[in-house]
């Protein structure tokens, strides 16, 4: 076996949160490189509904939040770096709609219209005028308002191509960005089947660790198995793989039932209605009743059903679940054809810090000695952790080589979305 190969930096996990800390790590001259033992984006990420999160839908229910201000500047730093000039490159992202809506009804009406003309949410959450609202809300059955939030949603795919792709400072591949011009014109779908590793990122490797290695609290070797059996000494490791961090924090000497947690969710996809929509329902408590986005599988759109719909049915076996998302969002949209309406479910955990009550205060990284767990809790804030990191890295002492080096082991490839996957779609 050859000498283990001197880095800086060992980055594990290619979710969004790793690759951004990458991009930024080689941005600024460390000879970083990220491991990933199955696909980039595998777990959380691809399961994620792409939305780039403001925090406001927390506001409405009186209570302050933490992670309510960690999020409030999200939108504005992802935008740039659509546009080319942020601190990450991510044009040739595709954005499925420039604003997430949110939409609301009964007598929760007055304490949103209340809280939208308050000065702190005039310059982030805006009404929608009837003209303008999307064709699925035209109906003589919605007495609701709907508002617009400075939201975005992206096809996380793309996000994930376009960040292996700056860490090599490489151009962005030609996708078709997708803007929607106003809420009742959003056109969005997935149109980048890019694989992140189509012409090779030696920055980014496909390879689970084997064995690690530690001396006086510090992880001093780890011996990881791709194709080829491979020894790096890095000075500094980062774990952002979500789950996997459970396995890391007991190798570098943790109790993980202390430091990590685990908060199930069950997703739904609805695959065959006319609409598309980009929406949250809000309801009188700390979470929407449901959030909807819009994918594209085959020219037929699948709407993916997060927020208190998906947390209710943890627990329920697959039928009951199919059954009260099918009795709620009928009860929600009365006047769409639900009968035509096709199910299917996608179980993912939320691995995450572990919390006192479960919901995570925001980005956290937990250290001991050179190596450091790390979770965004939400995909909108791997910029915020990517700069806990980069301020740990600068304690520890770690400083840029501006070496690069590369080694024999394979490229990832992106991960599925949920609705590409091979699933039974149940009808009601």
């Amino acid at each position: 076996m050859r000498e283990a190969a001197e880095i800086d930096v060992a980055v594990f996990g290619g979710g969004i949160a790793g690759l951004w800390l990458l991009n930024r790590l080689r941005a600024l001259g460390f000879d970083a490189l990220l491991f990933e033992k199955t696909a980039l984006g595998s777990g959380q990420t691809i399961a994620s509904q792409g939305i780039i999160h403001s925090g406001v839908k927390y506001t409405f229910d009186g209570v302050n939040r933490p992670q309510t201000e960690a999020l409030s500047s999200m939108p504005k730093i992802w935008r740039d770096c659509i546009a080319g000039r942020g601190e990450v490159d991510l044009r040739g992202t595709e954005i499925l709609a420039s604003n997430q809506l949110m939409f609301t009804t009964g007598g929760f009406l007055n304490r949103v219209a209340g809280a939208v003309t308050t000065k702190a949410l005039r310059s982030v959450v805006e009404p929608v005028e009837p003209a303008n609202w999307p064709p699925v809300f035209n109906a003589r059955e919605f007495s609701g308002k709907i508002y617009q939030l400075e939201e975005p949603v992206l096809a996380t795919k793309t996000v994930l191509v376009a960040l292996a792709r700056a860490s090599v400072g490489r151009p962005s591949p030609a996708v078709t960005v997708l803007r929607a011009s106003s809420p009742a014109t959003s056109t969005g779908g997935d149109a980048c089947h890019t694989t992140a590793a189509e012409d090779g990122c030696p920055t980014i490797y496909r390879a689970a660790v084997k064995e690690l290695r530690r001396e006086s609290e510090r992880v001093n070797e780890l011996l990881l198995a791709g194709e080829n059996e491979t020894r790096i000494r890095p000075c500094a490791c980062i774990f952002t793989s979500g789950e996997g961090n459970e396995f890391f924090a007991e190798q570098i000497g943790f109790d993980k039932t202390k430091v990590a947690q685990r908060r199930p969710l069950r997703m739904f996809l609805a695959r065959g209605l006319p609409h598309k929509l980009f929406a949250h329902c809000l309801v009188p408590e700390p979470k929407p009743r449901v959030t909807i986005t819009t994918h594209d599988l085959h020219g037929e759109n699948i709407w993916y059903l997060g927020g208190n719909i998906s947390e209710k049915a943890v627990g329920m076996n697959e039928t009951e679940a199919v059954r009260w998302a099918h009795s709620e969002m009928t009860n929600l949209f009365p006047w769409l054809d639900w009968k035509r309406v096709r199910w299917a479910i996608h179980d993912v955990d939320r691995a995450e810090p572990a919390a006192s009550k479960l919901l995570p205060s925001g980005p956290t990284l937990t250290t001991v000695g050179n190596a450091a767990l790390a979770w965004p809790t939400k995909l909108a804030l791997a910029p915020a952790l990517t700069q806990q990191a980069l301020r740990w890295l600068e304690q520890q002492g770690v400083s840029p080589s501006h070496r690069s080096t590369e080694l024999s082991l394979p490229p990832a490839a992106s991960a599925l979305y949920p609705w590409e996957e091979k699933r039974e779609w149940i009808q009601i």
